[in-house]
């Protein structure tokens, strides 16, 4: 879906995948080792339908 780069060395990959049944929109920090991006710990994977609702709160979130 998208990358976001932060450094030469670090960006954030959002992706969709499915699971069981249910779309999942997945929120994930990659480092660069060599040539190849690999995930980090460091991330979060919330149902599609609950998604508008989490952008909503951080919207607000951002303004206040």
């Amino acid at each position: 879906m998208a990358d976001i780069i932060l450094k030469d060395t670090e960006k954030i990959v959002v992706s969709k995948n499915e699971f069981a049944g249910r779309e999942y929109i997945h929120i994930r920090k990659f480092f660069k080792n060599g040539e190849e991006w690999l995930p980090t710990k460091k991330g979060i994977s919330l149902e599609k339908s609950i998604m508008g609702k989490v952008i909503e709160h951080l919207l607000t979130e951002m303004e206040g």
